[in-house]
């Protein structure tokens, strides 16, 4: 007779074991190959919103401006008195929220609520005849909707108007002005699923000891009468999930020439006649 040998329990025991951990083993790689897939996901639509955000800021900021106008009598004195030289007041202002503090790229760094500036970079008003300059605003706004518990997620908005003296972005009660394409404001929403926006703006200065240029960095700007020389921003966003952050960095030159207020002759400024940024 032919002796038919089958598998014992042992083997059998064996057998299933390493089933499992292959079977584990192969779960896992899964899993980590999903966590890739989305994470990629996340990071490539996160990439693009603050690729896009980051070139308008750049746009916008580099192109800051100390705006000079001239006073056509408007206090009630005769026009026949000399053209009083004037600086637009809050040309530049940068805001922190109180109190708002976050580490990155480990360091304690001011969570922004608004950067409020003039600029000769305008968006919203590109058809308009003789309009060269703008005021503009971005303001963090937070998203109670989203944000669940001490994760905070914000929303940025950005505002233009034509009114560059307009630094509160009021909307005017007045509808029998005659120029309303200037009184508008133009706002809308250019990035959300945001977790942080950090703001650090740059001035020059001379070391006295080793006499060599540096930088010197606040997160506030409230100078009355001139521009900062740099900005360097750091962005954070969240993913979809609010589960994981994404860093952006970029420092932004301010290129104008005119970065202090100065008291020049009307002549030196404007030697033909009227500014052309004048309001």
């Amino acid at each position: 007779m032919i002796n038919k040998k089958g598998f014992t329990i042992l083997e059998l025991l064996v057998a299933l074991v390493i089933s499992g951990f292959i079977l584990v083993g192969m779960t896992r790689i899964l899993n980590y190959a999903m966590l890739l897939l989305d994470r990629g996901t996340d990071f490539s639509l996160v990439d693009r919103t603050a690729g896009i955000l980051l070139n308008q800021l750049d746009k916008d900021i580099s192109a800051a401006y100390i705006p000079y106008f001239y006073n056509y009598g408007r206090d009630g004195k005769e026009e026949k008195e000399a053209l009083k030289l004037e600086v637009i007041k809050n040309f530049f202002i940068g805001e922190i929220r109180e109190n708002f503090e976050q580490k990155v790229q480990k360091k304690k760094r001011e969570l922004l609520k608004n950067i409020n500036f003039i600029t000769t970079n305008p968006v919203q008003i590109y058809a308009q005849k003789k309009i060269h300059f703008a005021r503009v605003k971005y303001e963090l706004v937070l998203n109670k909707e989203k944000s669940k518990g001490d994760l905070n997620n914000y929303d940025l908005f950005r505002y233009e108007t034509a009114n560059l003296e307009n630094y509160k972005f009021e909307d005017s009660d007045n509808t029998f002005r005659k120029n309303k394409a200037r009184e508008k404001i133009w706002k809308h929403e250019v990035a959300n699923n945001i977790k942080g926006i950090f703001v650090e703006y740059g001035k020059k200065y001379l070391d006295d000891k080793d006499k060599k240029e540096k930088t010197n960095y606040t997160y506030e700007w409230r100078e009355k009468d001139n521009l900062p020389d740099k900005v360097k921003i750091f962005l954070v966003f969240w993913n979809s999930a609010q589960t994981m952050e994404f860093n952006f960095e970029i420092l932004i030159p301010i290129l104008s020439e005119e970065k202090k207020v100065e008291k020049k002759k009307i002549e030196e400024l404007n030697p033909k006649g009227p500014a052309a940024g004048k309001p």
